[in-house]
């Protein structure tokens, strides 16, 4: 299930192929909304396994590290999209090697709420190789928000990321409010880390 922005609830169902590939293309839609979009994913698996059929009761799952099953995505306007300024060089910074060993060693990113965003608020998701590994609601101070990428913290939950930054990850960010007539309106940016460096780009 994706709910939009707006409210609207959109379903599918099905079954997915024996390499675990599901889409119905009656099912597909435009993201014509600009703001954040919540899908709620519920998978059972009710079929074979190297060690024969499955038995009820059948394990179920979602995506991984999805908080109930759930994950955001984030949709700017089509015509005018803003971009995000953060404080965070756009290329050439690099994690400390020792990132994932020690506490607060980590990236501080700030990010500043563009002009003629009204009502904004901010939200962050990190992924990592389909794996969502932190995502929620970001504090706004005067205009600004922080976001911290805590190797040593996300470990303790995560144990499969390295200790030496050496993993792909991707930090969007983003902001969703009313534009200056009073219809929604969303601004973001996507930082890439491909081990020790941070991607920035304008």
């Amino acid at each position: 299930m994706v709910t939009t922005p707006g409210g609207k609830s959109i379903h599918t169902r099905g079954r997915a192929n024996k390499i675990g590939h599901f889409h119905r293309p009656e099912d597909d839609f435009v993201v014509d909304e600009p703001g954040m979009y919540t899908v709620q994913v519920r998978v059972t698996h009710d079929g074979d396994t190297s060690a024969g059929p499955v038995e009820k009761p059948y394990p179920t799952g979602s995506v991984l590290g999805a908080a109930e099953g759930r994950f955001r995505f984030y949709v700017v306007p089509k015509d005018k999209p803003t971009l995000l300024q953060v404080d965070t060089p756009p290329l050439g910074l690099r994690l400390s090697h020792d990132a994932g060993r020690h506490p607060r060693r980590g990236l501080k990113i700030v990010a500043r709420v563009p002009s003629g965003i009204f009502e904004p608020r901010a939200w962050v998701s990190v992924n990592c190789g389909g794996t969502v590994i932190a995502e929620g609601p970001l504090k706004i101070s005067d205009g600004r928000f922080l976001y911290t990428y805590d190797l040593h913290e996300l470990r303790k939950t995560f144990t499969n990321l390295d200790q030496e930054p050496s993993d792909t990850v991707a930090i969007t960010l983003c902001v969703t409010g009313k534009n200056v007539a009073g219809e929604p309106t969303a601004a973001a940016r996507q930082i890439l880390l491909q081990g020790r460096d941070v991607y920035a780009p304008e």
